[in-house]
């Protein structure tokens, strides 16, 4: 597991510059071989480098990286010819330059605590055995071991299935399973909750990133869980592919470039990919205005405050820019303001343009001279869709329904890295460890934190088997028993909600799973269109493509819920076939239900399904006639219920 992670870190870190022509400048590629046969000599590698890069350049014959663990491969200095020259050799199944990966969120990380539902009632499910020895693996842009928060008091020994140590120097022979030190962490810093770290350089850089593994989940400490987070060009995606196939689930966060659609990423059929939503907690907090009136708002504080200087208000509206409309102004939309009269003020801004995020009507006021910004936000129930979590469909395939599910990931109370040139300027004081955070990637760690309590569990479970019923038992209600909504008040549609949020207490106890096999995700690369080469040679298996294979078969692998990009009226209808898993009573007899869109025809066949204790597994089909249906996307649900058990597979077909 360690090395995969170093992989991965690496895969996410390495910088390169791209351009739409050839550019004969040398710059980092991955050259990708496919699964891992073990331990591969760097000869081997050195000598492929030295068939592509000519003689009077023979210093860039080293690999900068040597992959053998989960896959195979290396990463070198290479030009964009020497790169394409290298791509239709034998053995290699693809060369790509490394690309910048955008942060999601420099956001710490904070575990799921339950939220209040109507729907569901603790009492109703069965207790279940304590967890322990939980390893969750963390790829992040650095760590602080002298946060509260990796204190190890109550923690038993680290697992004995944990293959790393804490060890001393930067030497990358040395870097083998283990803890190593990096620019202000000491190995004397891992204890029995952080029991591992990595630091790396990022590429013509001097910055160091350090990637942290945790023994504990609080609330679901027991049982190994292998989760790291998040094409065959994509680094994340290779990766996560590999760590599957290893028995290793994978969670990532769909980005943060919402609300417009297709702007999900990390969308490959083995990532469980994860949205953003709000919390039912405020921040309540008393403003005193200099005329003795006082407002209500939302504030937080970790630090002991003394009277400060007093800074006159100024509404977003009253100090515009010149030709400014008012209406951006109000907002602090970027340009809209007067740096003139912004200078040493506190800002009142609006929400009326959620997507333009706080951070950056933040930015907008610092840069105008203004002391502070104070934002009015109007009161919205909870769970909502966060106006930046990214949306489907995707534009990997549309024929899998991304994003998977919603967890909380805005504003959450989140330790942190205390930056002291962050601190506000008003306070001049010590800066907090602690910060209200928003992200894809707070969601990401709910979700992970979700899985490795239900593993822990059910520790025979497959990744695909976690996955299933988090999907199958998620709410699609919000506290006010009404349907989920999004930012801007519509109710929200499973581009935006995925399944919908997580229950992780329900997901104990689903009755029944969806489990998406290897095989499946090697027929989805098949549909994908990749050859079966290069299918085999990811593998290291005989697979054989079926015939005819096209992206709407995708629609057909094994998935929990269900995603048709094209159903032509023409056509007529589809069926799609899905098969699930006992994993509850070995007698039981599941009905179900479908609420299908107007004008949608939708027919499951068998309408019943009864498991005996001989049968453990049981097909379905679902027919969809869209002949009557409206154009575009319909969305509708199909639920399989036997007594306290109930799964919910949400559907989407697109009628053209």
């Amino acid at each position: 597991m360690a090395s995969l992670l170093q992989l991965l870190s690496v895969s996410l870190l390495i910088i390169c510059c791209s351009s739409a022509s050839a550019d004969q400048t040398p710059k980092h590629y991955v050259v990708y071989m496919g699964s891992s046969a073990g331990e591969t000599a760097e000869s081997e590698h050195l000598q492929l480098l030295s068939t592509v890069i000519p003689r009077d350049e023979r210093e860039r014959i080293y690999l900068t990286n040597h992959y053998n663990h989960a896959l195979r491969g290396f990463s070198a200095m290479l030009t964009d010819n020497e790169a394409s020259e290298l791509s239709g050799r034998e053995g290699i199944v693809s060369v790509f330059a490394d690309p910048i990966l955008q942060l999601h969120t420099t956001r710490s990380w904070d575990f799921l605590d339950g939220k209040p539902n109507p729907k569901l009632k603790r009492g109703s499910y069965p207790p279940h055995q304590s967890s322990y020895d939980v390893i969750i693996g963390m790829i992040d842009g650095g760590i602080w071991p002298e946060s509260p928060s990796f204190r190890d008091e109550g923690m038993g020994e680290i697992p004995t299935r944990w293959k790393g140590v804490c060890m001393e120097g930067a030497d990358r022979s040395k870097m083998l399973g283990v803890c190593m030190e990096g620019p202000d962490f000491k190995n004397s810093d891992c204890n029995r909750k952080l029991i591992g770290a990595r630091c790396y350089n990022v590429v013509q850089t001097s910055n160091g990133n350090t990637t942290a593994t945790q023994t504990r989940l609080d609330k679901s400490p027991r049982y190994v869980l292998k989760t790291v987070v998040p094409a065959l060009t994509y680094p994340i995606a290779i990766g996560a592919f590999h760590a599957e196939q290893m028995g290793v689930m994978v969670v990532c966060s769909g980005g943060n470039e919402g609300p417009d659609p297709y702007t999900i990423i990390n969308a490959a059929a083995w990532i469980f990919t994860v949205g953003a939503s709000n919390i039912d907690r405020d921040f309540k907090s008393s403003v005193l205005l200099g005329n003795g009136r006082t407002f209500q708002g939302s504030a937080i504080n970790f630090s002991n405050l003394t009277r400060t200087e007093a800074f006159p208000l100024a509404y977003g509206k009253a100090i515009a820019a010149k030709y400014s409309p008012v209406s951006e102004a109000r907002s602090c939309y970027p340009g809209s303001l007067d740096p003139e009269k912004v200078k040493g003020k506190m800002i009142i801004c609006f929400d009326s343009f959620p997507v333009v995020s706080r951070g950056i009507k933040k930015l907008v006021a610092e840069d105008a001279g203004a002391k502070g910004l104070s934002q009015n936000w109007k009161h919205k129930p909870a769970p909502v869709v966060a106006y930046f979590s990214s949306r489907g469909p995707s534009l990997l395939t549309e024929n899998i329904l991304k994003p998977d599910v919603m967890a909380p990931g805005v504003a959450i109370l989140a330790a942190v890295v205390p930056k002291v040139e962050e601190w506000s300027t008003l306070f001049r004081r010590k800066p907090s460890g602690y910060a209200i955070k928003s992200g894809t990637s707070t969601a990401c760690p709910h979700v992970t934190g979700a899985s490795a309590f239900v593993k822990s569990v059910h520790p025979t479970w497959t990744a695909s088997m976690i996955r299933s019923p988090l999907m199958t038992t998620a709410t699609v209600y919000d506290n006010m028993e009404k349907p989920l909504t999004n930012s801007s008040g519509s109710i929200a549609i499973p581009h935006e909600t995925g399944a919908g949020e997580i229950i992780p207490l329900k997901a104990l106890n689903p009755g029944i799973v969806f489990e998406t096999t290897s095989e499946d995700y090697l027929r989805f690369l098949c549909y994908y269109g990749y050859p079966e080469k290069t299918i085999r040679s990811m593998s290291k298996t005989n697979f054989k493509c079926p015939r005819k294979p096209s992206d709407d078969l995708i629609s057909g692998i094994n998935y929990p819920s269900v995603s048709i990009s094209r159903l032509a009226r023409s056509e007529g209808f589809r069926t799609i076939k899905r098969t699930i898993t006992n994993v509850g009573l070995p007698n039981a007899t599941y009905t179900s239900v479908v609420q299908a869109p107007m004008g949608m025809d939708v027919k499951v066949s068998p309408k019943k399904i009864t498991f005996v204790e001989s049968v453990k597994k049981i097909s379905f089909k679902v027919r969809f006639d869209g002949r009557e249906a409206s154009t575009g996307y319909n969305f509708g649900t199909l639920t399989w219920s036997a007594g306290s058990c109930s799964v919910r597979m949400v559907f989407a077909v697109n009628v053209v």
